[in-house]
This record gives C-alpha cells, sequence and structure tokens, in this order.
C-alpha cells in the first residue's frame, strides 16, 4: 500500500509506520509531504486551544462584571479552569506567548457575541475593545 492510499485510509498505521521509519534510520522512505503537514496542523491546533479556552475566559469575565448578581459557582471555575487550561498550554508551548495579543482581540469579539447571547444584554452595554490587557488577564 502506498504512504498516499495509508494515509488517507488508515491514518494510526501511517503514523506508526513514519515514526519506525524516522526510528531506524529510513529518511529516504518517508512520507515528507503528508508529515509537514501534520506538524503544521499539530502547531495550529495548539494554538486554537489557546483561542478557545480565551473565549472562554473573557465571556464568563464580561458575564461577571456586566451581570454581577448573576455570578455563580460554575462560572468562577469556568474562569479559574480557563486561566489554568492557558497557563499549562503556555508552559508546554511558551512561543505562543507571542501570539496571545493578536489573539486577544479576535476572541473578544467571539466572547462578547457570546455573552450578547447568553445574557440578553444589548451589544452595545459591552466594550467595543477588550477591556483587559493580557499580561494580568490570565496570570492572576
Amino acid at each position: 500500500m502506498s504512504t498516499e492510499t495509508q494515509y488517507s485510509t488508515d491514518f494510526y498505521q501511517w503514523t506508526t509506520d513514519q515514526a519506525q521509519l524516522l526510528m531506524s534510520g529510513d529518511l529516504d522512505s518517508l512520507d515528507i509531504e503528508h508529515i509537514i503537514e501534520e506538524l503544521q496542523a499539530l502547531g495550529r491546533s495548539e494554538k486554537r486551544e489557546i483561542y478557545s479556552r480565551l473565549i472562554v475566559l473573557l465571556t464568563h469575565l464580561l458575564k461577571c462584571r456586566y451581570q454581577p448578581e448573576q455570578v455563580c459557582n460554575s462560572w468562577k471555575a469556568s474562569i479559574a479552569g480557563a486561566k489554568f487550561e492557558i497557563n499549562r498550554l503556555l508552559e508546554q508551548n511558551p512561543s505562543l506567548n507571542n501570539c496571545l495579543s493578536d489573539m486577544l482581540d479576535d476572541a473578544y469579539v467571539s466572547a462578547s457575541l457570546r455573552a450578547v447571547e447568553e445574557t440578553n444584554i444589548d451589544s452595545d452595554i459591552f466594550p467595543k475593545e477588550c477591556p483587559w490587557k493580557i499580561e494580568k488577564l490570565f496570570k492572576e
């Protein structure tokens, strides 16, 4: 079976075979094109995970700030969990610290839209720009 076919039909076996080829030093038999594609996808998934956690964090911070009477333990737990996970991901991938400022603005737009949906608060109430600085947002 060709590596192209194996990559498309049995990804797990393809990864096992590619790892074995690397360990044996048989570099000429490697499926370089797909290995590059998969490595790039792995990096993107780590970045997406932080972005997703930022949205959750910002959504709950907005809800707490603009509906303080509704604050509950699940919101607090969500905030604490998102901060913990972001910090964990950054410890494992320190170069992603360089992307945080860029991610923050986009994540805030998504978070504010989600907060509007979840709270029924008019979107004009929420600031147009993120009111939190990345340096303090989840490092507290």
